[in-house]
């Protein structure tokens, strides 16, 4: 009977997953931005144990990492000898995972304090290395050979305008490495990467039963035109 109710409950979500993602794709329904305020970033990156129902403290788990494997073969591919910008980088997981890239140098800033001090206490002393704690969608840093832009886009108001900007941090031939789960209307901003710079690549990722992105994510690898 367990195992009915939960066909019949994912069977139900996959409906309403469909439908709302047809509405959104025929602009019979707008989409938006999932709504997480600075006091939910902090109080989610204070917990000290992983939820299941929490994003930012799911990034860790097994199953996030065929998702960061690929991330990294990108970043193998792009990031040598690159200043690599990473724009939400939450508590330094992806910087951690390329300590072997022989890279000139990496920022990453995030909203949240808490995640920027987990991240410094994750790599300690790295001379190639800063974090720093600032608004993604403003914070004016400086020109980039590689943005990193994993898990942010669905969190922005106004992903267009986020894209110039950007646009603008990014050298001539620099690169844009994307990773967003699936969700209905994921599409749309999709479009909009597409629309701002030039696609080299693409790879979905899926991990059964996920408990966060049961449908996988898409990463994707662009290039400033």
């Amino acid at each position: 009977m367990v195992d009915v109710a939960r066909h019949v409950s994912r069977t139900a979500a996959t409906a309403r997953y469909v439908a709302r993602d047809a509405l959104i794709q025929a602009h019979l329904r707008p989409y938006r931005a999932a709504q997480w305020t600075a006091s939910d970033w902090h109080n989610a990156h204070s917990r000290s144990t992983s939820s299941s129902t929490s994003r930012s403290t799911s990034l860790d788990r097994p199953e996030e990492q065929p998702r960061y494997s690929v991330l990294v073969g990108y970043l193998e591919a792009v990031g040598r000898a690159a200043r690599i910008l990473d724009l939400g980088c939450g508590s330094g997981l992806l910087r951690a995972k390329i300590a072997h890239i022989p890279f000139l140098s990496y920022t990453g800033i995030d909203g949240s304090a808490v995640a920027i001090q987990q991240a410094r206490r994750r790599l300690g002393g790295d001379n190639r290395t800063c974090f720093r704690v600032g608004d993604v969608r403003s914070d004016h840093a400086a020109p980039a050979d590689v943005v990193v832009c994993s898990e942010v886009l669905y969190y922005i108001e106004d992903p267009g305008r986020f894209l110039a900007q950007v646009e603008d941090q990014l050298a001539r031939g620099g690169h844009l490495l994307t990773s967003m789960s699936r969700h209905p209307g994921d599409a749309v901003l999709w479009h909009l990467v597409d629309e701002a710079f030039r696609r080299i690549d693409a790879t979905d990722v899926r991990t059964v039963n996920h408990p966060v992105a049961p449908r996988g994510w898409r990463v994707m690898l662009h290039v400033r035109r």
